[in-house]
């Protein structure tokens, strides 16, 4: 990407368009305030000219530029008086190029995150390493909530590998059954082992006999939903909105009905290597058959730092 495409997104995405009302406040108090200036301008001119008759324009300039004063000075008071919550739409669409600085920003501060996806590579490069060190660095707790497709169910990884190699984008990258499980349990394992070494950051992971289309991120402050295809814009709105609170209660019912793993079954070693993959899967319950070299691949894969919307 050259410097000319950097800046322009650069620029894209400090708009932030899902903050569209709020920029609109800004942009008719910046109008005001060029009104206001350019009116100045010509009364200062007809005073330089000193006309008698100029008086009536000289008049109707002043009340116009006090009701300008008044309008700019109404518009700022309701910006900072009213909660910048309700300067936010309720569900806006997030433009494809403004989707990983909107996922990357809650995860310094939030406490709660949700992620109902597929193999959870963004969550297993980005916000787990991400909430486990601000709750180390912070010492306040920290839980993320995983619900991934179960990666014991033959079916429904051959109905993503077939879904995911019918897009566009991924023809050139095949993505077999045994591929997906294998980012599941790495995703798996990853919030185990940091869950492991840190009594402020919780992980809890559950199972299901079925994956969604719409990748749901979930923070204390916002819910973001993705698609698989980098191409397609996402949506996003906040913790303030109906649509918010009935999504999280979604979240929860599919968490309740899905296969709990039990994280804190394996006592994670020091140095987890590809040997200790088998056994930390059968202490947790997760009932795969992995050969050596599949177990060499979740452990590569666990330390990989590829991830989409990178």
């Amino acid at each position: 990407m050259s410097i000319i495409d950097n800046a322009l997104l650069h620029l894209k995405r400090v708009a932030k368009p899902h903050q569209v009302l709020a920029r609109t406040v800004v942009i008719y108090v910046l109008f005001l305030v060029a009104l206001f200036a350019l009116l100045g301008f010509i009364r200062y001119h007809l005073n330089e000219v000193g006309d008698p008759s100029d008086g009536f324009l000289i008049s109707l300039i002043d009340n116009l530029s006090a009701g300008i004063i008044t309008a700019a000075v109404a518009a700022v008071l309701l910006f900072f008086v009213s909660p910048r919550i309700s300067l936010e739409e309720n569900l806006a669409v997030l433009d494809a190029w403004n989707i990983n600085p909107a996922l990357k920003k809650p995860l310094a501060t939030t406490r709660l995150y949700y992620f109902r996806g597929r193999s959870g590579r963004w969550v297993r490069t980005q916000v787990l390493p991400t909430l486990a060190a601000a709750a180390s660095r912070e010492s306040i707790q920290r839980v993320v909530r995983l619900i991934l497709p179960n990666p014991a169910d033959a079916d429904v990884l051959r109905a993503y590998s077939d879904y995911r190699n019918s897009l566009p984008h991924d023809s050139t990258d095949s993505w077999s059954p045994e591929r997906i499980r294998n980012e599941i349990l790495a995703t798996i394992l990853e919030a185990g082992r940091l869950a492991s070494r840190n009594i402020f950051f919780e992980a809890h992971v559950a199972l299901l006999t079925d994956f969604s289309l719409f990748r749901a991120d979930l923070s204390d402050d916002a819910l973001i939903l993705t698609r698989e295809d980098p191409r397609m814009p996402g949506w996003f709105t906040t913790s303030s909105t109906r649509f918010y609170a009935s999504y999280l209660e979604d979240l929860r019912l599919a968490e309740r009905r899905g296969q709990q793993v039990r994280l804190s079954a394996y006592e994670y070693p020091a140095d987890f290597t590809a040997s200790d993959v088998d056994s930390a899967l059968q202490a947790m319950r997760i009932e795969v058959t992995l050969s050596e070299q599949e177990c060499s691949e979740v452990r590569r894969v666990m330390s990989s730092t590829r991830s989409s919307y990178a």
